[in-house]
C-alpha cells in the first residue's frame, strides 16, 4: 500500500440513516420530517436555496445541534444524545476554522494531541500528519502559518485536519464558498478524487448547483425543510419530481400552458400545441434551452436579440409577445443573426400541474 494511504482501511465510509428528523426554531420549521439514506462510501450533496434546512441537517448529523424529533443512525449506531467529539466525524467549514497561532503541522495534529483515549505517540502523530499533508498535496507547507498560505491551501489543511482523526464520515459545510471560481473548480475535482481514493462517506452542503452536480453520486434537493428529490444528477435533470426541482436545477424556459386531450396549448400561442403525457388542466412547462429550437423565418413571431457562443454550439436569446427565451439554432440551417425574425419549436418539455 502507498505510504500516504497506510491508514486507508480505517477511513472507509459508513452508512447514514436519517428518519423523520424535525427541528424548529420558535414557530419556524427548519426541518420538517426529513428522511435520508446514505450508502457507505457515497458522496452526497445537500443542495437548496438559503433557508432550506441543509446546514441545520448537517449540524444535527455532526452533533452541533439536536433534532426535536426523529432518529439519526451513523454506522448502525443511534447518535442522538452522543456528543460531537464522540461521533467519529470529520467536519470542514467554509471559514476553515484554523488556529492562526499554530502552524500547518500543529493544526493537522490538533485533534490527535487532545484525544483523551487512545492518543497516539508523538512519533505516530508526526508520521500521520506528514502522510496526510502528502495526501492533500501540501507537504512543503507544514511550518507555515494560516496567514502565510492561500485560501485553497488553507482548505486543504482543514481537510487534512478533519481526516487526521480517521473519521468514517466527512461533513463539508460550503467548504469552497470563500474561494474564487477557478480555485473552487480545481479543488472540488481534487476533493472528489481524494474521496474516491480513501472511500470515506461524504456529505456536502452547497448552494452551488455546478458543484453539487459535478462531485456528488446523489444530490438531495431541499426546500422549506424538506427533501424535494434525492437522486443522481442525471435523473434530477431528466426527470425532476416537481416544478420546484425543474425550475431550480439547470436552466429552463418556463411557460404557462393548458393540457387538453393530451395536448399542451401554450399561453399566447408562443409554441404550437405539443403532444404530452401530463395531467389535464393548467400546467407549467419547463423547456431547457437545448430543447427550444429557433428557425429563421420571415413570418416568425419572435426576434433574435442576442447570439453568443456556448461551448461547441451557439445560444440564442429570442423575444416576442410571450416574453424572452433561451434557445438554440435549428441544425443544418443558416445561423440566425441579431434582429432576424424566427419561429420556435420545442423538442422536449416537462409539464407539472400549476397549483397556484
Amino acid at each position: 500500500m502507498n505510504d500516504s494511504l497506510e491508514h486507508e482501511a480505517r477511513l472507509r465510509g459508513t452508512a447514514v440513516e436519517i428518519a423523520g428528523v424535525a427541528r424548529r426554531f420558535g414557530s419556524a420549521a427548519a426541518l420538517d420530517g426529513v428522511s435520508l439514506s446514505v450508502r457507505s462510501g457515497e458522496f452526497v450533496a445537500l443542495l437548496g436555496p438559503s433557508g432550506s434546512g441543509k446546514t441545520t441537517l448537517l449540524r444535527i448529523l455532526g452533533g452541533l445541534d439536536h433534532a426535536d424529533a426523529g432518529s439519526v443512525m451513523i454506522g448502525g449506531r443511534d447518535v442522538v444524545g452522543v456528543p460531537a467529539r464522540d461521533r467519529g466525524i470529520g467536519f470542514v467549514f467554509q471559514n476553515y476554522a484554523l488556529f492562526r497561532h499554530m502552524d500547518v503541522f500543529a493544526n493537522v495534529a490538533f485533534g490527535l494531541r487532545v484525544r483523551k483515549r487512545g492518543r497516539p505517540s508523538a512519533a505516530e502523530i508526526a508520521a500521520r500528519v506528514r502522510k496526510l499533508l502528502a495526501l492533500v498535496q501540501i507537504p512543503e507547507l507544514e511550518r507555515r502559518y494560516p496567514d502565510q498560505i492561500s485560501g485553497g491551501q488553507r482548505q486543504r489543511v482543514a481537510l487534512a485536519r478533519a481526516l487526521a482523526i480517521e473519521p468514517s464520515l466527512l461533513l463539508l459545510d460550503e467548504p469552497f464558498g470563500a474561494l474564487d471560481a477557478q480555485v473552487r473548480k480545481e479543488l472540488r475535482l481534487w476533493l472528489r478524487g481524494l474521496q474516491e481514493e480513501v472511500g470515506i462517506t461524504t456529505i456536502l452542503v452547497t448552494h452551488d448547483q455546478d458543484e453539487a452536480m459535478e462531485v456528488a453520486d446523489r444530490v438531495a434537493v431541499m426546500r422549506a425543510g424538506r427533501i424535494a428529490q434525492f437522486d443522481t444528477p442525471e435523473v434530477l435533470l431528466d426527470r425532476p419530481a416537481d416544478a420546484f426541482v425543474a425550475g431550480f436545477l439547470g436552466e429552463s424556459n418556463r411557460l404557462g400552458c393548458e393540457v387538453r386531450g393530451g395536448m399542451a396549448h401554450f399561453a399566447e400561442g408562443v409554441l404550437p400545441p405539443l403532444a404530452v403525457q401530463a395531467p389535464e388542466g393548467p400546467g407549467l412547462a419547463f423547456i431547457r434551452p437545448h430543447e427550444l429550437v429557433a428557425q429563421a423565418r420571415a413570418d416568425g413571431r419572435f426576434s433574435v436579440r442576442a447570439v453568443r457562443p456556448a461551448g461547441p454550439g451557439t445560444r440564442l436569446v429570442v423575444s416576442g409577445a410571450g416574453g424572452s427565451f433561451d434557445a438554440v439554432p435549428a441544425p443544418d440551417a443558416p445561423l440566425p443573426r441579431r434582429g432576424d425574425a424566427c419561429a420556435l419549436e420545442a423538442v422536449g418539455v416537462r409539464i407539472f400541474p400549476d397549483r397556484d
